[in-house]
């Protein structure tokens, strides 16, 4: 029987901000699912978005490329350049299925 996969779980959120997340000692309870999530999995307490707007910078998380190197570099790109590979690909050789909501 082949071993089980650990489950991956990316959250990618668009303009949300740390110091507003209960997660991270917000004073409100902003983000009490994420912090569930958290309880059981891994938390980076310093990462930052590799690039501004969102699409170059979703580019940049997704292939672990500059945005000079996927071929994304502004919002009016569409998509990555050839043959570069993105995380889902990575994934699905490596027996993952990957789905995007």
């Amino acid at each position: 029987m082949a071993k089980k996969l650990p489950n991956i779980l990316f959250f990618g959120i668009d303009s949300l901000r740390r110091d507003h997340m209960s997660h991270y000692g917000y004073h409100r309870l902003t983000t009490p699912h994420i912090g569930k999530y958290a309880q059981g999995g891994v938390t980076f307490e310093n990462c930052f978005s590799p690039h501004i707007p969102t699409t170059p910078g979703y580019a940049n998380m997704l292939t672990g490329r500059d945005c000079f190197g996927t071929g994304v570099v502004g919002l009016s790109q569409k998509t990555i350049a050839p043959g570069v590979p993105v995380l889902a690909e990575m994934l699905r050789e490596r027996g993952y299925d990957t789905t995007c909501i």
